[in-house]
């Protein structure tokens, strides 16, 4: 599902991700599974943050409209011109919201099971079942693309 964040809601979430401490060290299972992925991503930069701050776990959840919710993974990721992301399933993410954060930028169309989207637009969203659903991001020829990624995982299913 596409959807659009209104513009507080955007500035919201990325005032809660700057007031989390970055994680780069220590990342739970579910982080660290992506970032040994990272090489395999060039052009792209990724920062993680701390998933463990209860209060701002429950402001991310109340902006995205899931309820009791703790993420498994939050990171923003940066494409640069050339960058892209080949056809992918995420591990574990049993509910996964992309949010575009910055948007100054050409190609870098996002695909979800093979169909192009609309996800485009600073505050343009897209919620998918991440671990069955797959998505791509065909190659940036201009500028730079920022989103902002949450994943969530079933309580059966986490890691």
């Amino acid at each position: 599902m596409i959807y659009s964040i209104p513009e507080h809601s955007v500035v919201l979430l990325e005032e809660l991700i700057v007031n989390l401490k970055k994680n780069s060290e220590d990342l739970p299972k579910s982080q660290d599974l992506i970032s040994r992925h990272e090489h395999i991503f060039p052009d792209t930069e990724c920062e993680y943050y701390d998933i463990t701050n209860k209060d701002i776990n429950k402001k991310l959840a109340s902006i995205l409209g899931i309820e009791n919710a703790t993420p498994i993974s939050l990171h923003t990721l940066t494409y640069r011109q050339g960058a892209e992301m080949k056809r992918h399933r995420d591990t574990n993410s049993a509910d996964t919201f992309v949010i575009m954060l910055e948007d100054d930028f050409e190609g870098g169309v996002f695909y979800l099971n093979e169909e192009p989207t609309q996800l485009k637009k600073r505050g343009d969203a897209a919620r998918y079942h991440g671990h069955t659903n797959f998505h791509s991001v065909t190659p940036i020829t201009k500028g730079t693309r920022k989103v902002l990624i949450v994943w969530y995982a079933n309580k059966e299913s986490l890691i």
